[in-house]
């Protein structure tokens, strides 16, 4: 008598294995996702921490509102901080930054 399984048995259990890993696929997808928002916020955060930091250095007081009232002008103030900056305007134009 020969041991071994049958092709029934083998292709059942290929089935099996499949649902679960399609089951538990999209929440190790979403998982990773949410760790590589986490960490672009946690970089952003830094980098204008110590854009602001830099701002301070230079001018001896941290930015407040009323240090500028005209739109964008916080964004201008704070552009040179930035090494490798680029300016993408709102970003809804056909050719933001792409």
């Amino acid at each position: 008598m020969k041991k071994g399984f049958t092709l029934a048995e083998v292709l059942i259990t290929l089935g099996i294995i499949g649902v679960v890993a399609a089951m538990t696929l999209p929440a190790v997808i979403n998982k990773v996702q949410n760790k590589q928002r986490s960490a672009a916020l946690k970089k952003a955060y830094s980098t204008l921490q110590q854009a602001l930091v830099m701002y301070q250095k230079d001018y001896g007081d941290k930015p407040r509102p009323a240090d500028f009232p005209k739109a964008g002008s916080f964004k201008v103030a704070l552009f040179p901080y930035f090494a490798a900056g680029k300016d993408c305007g709102k970003g809804t134009e056909a050719s933001a930054c792409y």
